[in-house]
């Protein structure tokens, strides 16, 4: 069986780009849709970014950061600055495999969303979030506006904005890792990961050029729901791996819930299946749930591992090239 179970979501928000992927001008000028410029690096005078329409401020660059999310970990790891990671919420702080005996016993200051008496005892520097709805002030959480009447400064990363998150692209991550590397005071840092990444982008490109885009369904299980990805983040890095949303498109939102028999009608030809509620066997459920979908009669199913996958930083540069040696494994036999 062709069956590619991922190590490398929460309820993940989900858009759509051309296949092939322009090299972009990283430098400082950032790539893509800059979710926030830096207004001044980390040199003199004060560091200041944009975050969900705000203005991040420091000082001086962070030495210490609470992290919301695995993808942020990742990032700053990738960037040298790992060990400047105090606190972790536990079901968002699940970085990847190769730091995570890094992080050493760091507090655990929440299991789902972050408390606001042990975030705040950590007096941190900076919170990165990859949620703005995890500072939300719900459940004993802090707001924003607490942590930082409290001399503490916070960046919400792009996707986790209050907005149309239909509109989230790969692209994104280009200026959140700029602004990230402001604030930690390590632009080159940051600028050396972007181009990084960009390559990765570019070879992923190259390779899928010219190939027939796989129809994918982009399928979330969540309670006993189907959401299928209709745009935004999830369906971008599919479409940048190669594939085609194109019997789910609809930019206007990022997923719908669908029936099972709407899905199999659509009979797409790779199932990239998010097991948020968990599941047993993921794989037999969508070779029960979608049994006559050329995706199941072509063992072409991924199970996308809901702990490590993508939301912002540097993994959805990494699931694109995971998704399309999926799709496309023919165009990586020779590497």
């Amino acid at each position: 069986m062709f069956t590619v179970n991922t190590s490398s979501r929460r309820i993940r928000r989900r858009s759509a780009l051309a296949l092939t992927v322009a090299s972009c001008v990283i430098a400082m000028a950032g790539c893509g849709s800059d979710p926030g410029s830096t207004s001044a690096a980390s040199g003199q005078g004060a560091i200041e970014v944009q975050s969900c329409g705000r203005t991040v401020s420091l000082a001086k660059p962070a030495e210490s950061v609470v992290v919301i999310g695995g993808g942020s970990v990742d990032t700053l790891f990738e960037m040298g600055v790992g060990d400047r990671v105090v606190g972790v919420v536990g079901v968002h702080a699940k970085p990847a495999e190769k730091y995570r005996g890094q992080l050493g016993e760091l507090p655990d200051i929440g299991d789902a969303l972050p408390g606001r008496e042990a975030l705040l005892a950590l007096h941190p520097d900076l919170v990165i979030a990859e949620q703005g709805r995890t500072l939300s002030g719900d459940g004993g959480t802090p707001t924003t506006e607490q942590l930082e009447e409290a001399g503490i400064a916070v960046y919400i990363a792009n996707s986790g904005c209050e907005k149309n998150s239909a509109t989230n692209k790969v692209s994104d991550v280009f200026g959140e890792i700029k602004n990230m590397g402001a604030l930690l005071g390590v632009s080159d840092g940051a600028k050396t990961l972007n181009e990084r990444l960009q390559k990765v982008l570019d070879d992923v490109a190259k390779r899928v050029d010219g190939r027939k885009p796989v129809k994918v369904a982009g399928v979330t299980l969540i309670g006993s729901d189907l959401w299928v990805n209709t745009g935004g983040l999830d369906v971008d890095i599919a479409e940048l791996a190669g594939g085609s949303n194109s019997l789910f498109d609809d930019p206007s939102e990022e997923f719908k819930i669908l029936s099972k028999e709407e899905i199999t009608a659509a009979n797409p030809e790779a199932i990239l299946f998010f097991p948020s509620t968990t599941t047993n066997d993921p794989v037999g459920f969508v070779q029960q749930t979608f049994p006559t979908t050329d995706a199941v009669k072509n063992d072409r199913i991924l199970i996308v591992n809901p702990d490590t996958a993508a939301r912002t930083g540097v993994r959805p540069v990494y699931e694109v090239e995971e998704f399309a040696r999926f799709l496309h494994p023919e165009a990586f036999k020779q590497e």
